[in-house]
């Protein structure tokens, strides 16, 4: 009798045992797996993320292609025809992203560096040479035209003889469409033109270089303080504190514009599932951007991604969008319509160098002008913009914040205008009757998680599989062992009541 009560004792005690391992096992398992994610993702020297962090080319295949809206009605143009142009590239740059001077602050909640950028010419993913000559819209010629130097009045008189005594015909110099090799407008040339009016009035013109990526390689873009996310599980990894010394622009028209929002876009938090929103910066039109989630779930190598995207919202005009007024430059009366951002004042632009007495204007959009007001569409002929190939996206592994495939696209465009305080030649009389959103390229800053990074993804996917695979049995076991024990214990008590004891 004893001992059969022992035996139903022990059968009730190891089964409220394993019913509570199981619970256990099935409510932890999620935190565990997190766990072990967040141990492996902090941005510390131990874990093994780090060193891909540190030195992207470890965890990242990086492409830097450039587009290019190759002019084919030159002379129409200057007889008010629209323009024409046909976009050829890319021109392809490997780009190799390494950060050094790397500090730890605050007790490793922050880390302090700076990040070398470095772009090799690739012939390999290149459909035109870097040196191939293209006919583009002169962005020296039109930044000296437009200015107007109010403050120069004698400078003024000087330019406009000089653009009335030289035609695009009898000198090269003063063409608003020209000649110019991929590498020279993109790593800087010595531009003629500008020579000429530096001789005029040399404190004027502080250089005689151009080039819109000019002393942008092997070199870095400015000191920054981001999260490590050790303090606070991974919810804030990666985002930017400061920048330059500075958690704020200051070349926004509100404060709202001007805060430092997010990412770098290379990693964001972990546990993203539910996350609809995320922020990223970019520094080379120096701005934030949202990006929001689309429903679709994307594979990529049989890693499971979310795709996150600006929307056509992130690029309404500030006269339509409270979000955007604050890009209206240099107020709310400057703002232009929906697509384009005016990016003049943006200090990473190199040719901001040229200095404040040039009146320039260049702008910001997405390739083809997409979400793009029409009118800047309809104004050159060769525009198609298509959201798929031009929009800027992250698709990102939820669990872990990891982004395994990712475009930053942005082109750049001047406008082309009159200015009634420039005293105008003869031959630019029909060219700019109308205002132009002029496209010179589109710029692909393009990035996959190469094999390493994808087999770190991929071992934490087979960790989180296999667990709840070795959680199922194991919980199918436990329930025939408590099936076998109740199934004992209701024998044992249909036999003898009497023995049956708690």
């Amino acid at each position: 009798m004893a001992k059969s009560s022992c035996c139903l004792n022990c059968c009730t005690v190891t089964s409220l045992l394993l019913l509570l391992i199981a619970i256990g096992l099935l409510c932890s398992f999620e935190a565990i797996y997190y766990a072990v994610i967040n141990q492996t993702g902090f941005i510390k020297k131990t874990t093994t993320y780090y060193e891909s962090w540190r030195y992207v080319p470890k965890s990242y295949d990086q492409y830097m292609n450039f587009y290019f809206f190759n002019v084919t009605n030159q002379d129409d143009i200057m007889n008010g025809a629209k323009p024409n142009v046909t976009q050829v590239g890319p021109v392809s740059y490997i780009e190799i992203q390494q950060k050094y001077d790397i500090e730890f602050l605050n007790d490793s909640h922050l880390v302090r560096y700076y990040e070398n950028r470095t772009f090799i010419y690739s012939p390999e993913t290149s459909d035109i040479s870097e040196d191939e000559v293209l006919t583009l819209v002169n962005f020296p010629f039109w930044i000296v035209y437009q200015t107007g130097f109010a403050t120069n009045p004698a400078f003024e008189f000087l330019l406009a003889i000089e653009f009335n005594e030289h035609t695009p015909q009898n000198n090269k110099l003063f063409q608003p469409i020209y000649q110019v090799a991929p590498k020279d407008i993109i790593w800087g040339y010595t531009d003629p033109l500008l020579v000429l009016m530096k001789s005029l009035v040399p404190s004027v013109v502080p250089l005689t270089e151009f080039g819109l990526f000019m002393g942008k390689n092997a070199t870095h873009n400015g000191q920054f303080v981001v999260d490590t996310g050790i303090h606070n599980q991974n919810k804030r990894r990666g985002k930017i504190s400061t920048w330059k010394h500075s958690d704020m622009l200051t070349i926004w028209a509100n404060h709202e514009s001007n805060m430092i929002n997010g990412t770098d876009g290379e990693t964001y938090r972990t546990k993203m599932e539910g996350v609809d929103q995320v922020y990223a910066f970019n520094t080379d039109v120096c701005r934030s951007f949202y990006l929001d989630i689309h429903d679709t779930e994307y594979k990529i190598d049989g890693i499971k991604t979310k795709k996150y995207s600006v929307p056509a919202s992130g690029f309404a005009s500030g006269k339509n969008s409270s979000y955007s007024k604050g890009f209206c430059t240099p107020n709310a009366n400057f703002c232009q319509l929906d697509g384009v951002v005016n990016i003049t004042n943006c200090e990473e632009i190199p040719y901001v160098a040229l200095g404040g007495n040039f009146d320039m204007n260049i702008f910001m959009s997405l390739p083809n002008f997409l979400f793009a007001d029409e009118s800047y569409i309809n104004g050159i002929n060769g525009m198609n913009p298509v959201e798929e190939d031009h929009e800027i996206f992250a698709k990102i592994h939820q669990p872990t914040g990891l982004v395994v495939s990712g475009s930053q696209r942005a082109q750049i465009n001047y406008l082309i205008q009159r200015n009634v305080k420039s005293m105008y030649p003869y031959y630019m009389s029909e060219f700019t009757k109308d205002a132009i959103m002029f496209p010179l390229f589109w710029i692909d800053e393009k990035a996959d998680a190469n094999h390493s990074l994808r087999t770190l993804i991929k071992g934490l996917v087979a960790f989180h599989e296999i667990g709840w695979i070795v959680l199922g049995a194991l919980a199918i076991l436990f329930l025939i062992i408590i099936i076998i024990c109740i199934s004992y214990i209701f024998c044992c008590h249909k036999k003898d009541p009497k023995d049956y004891y708690i």
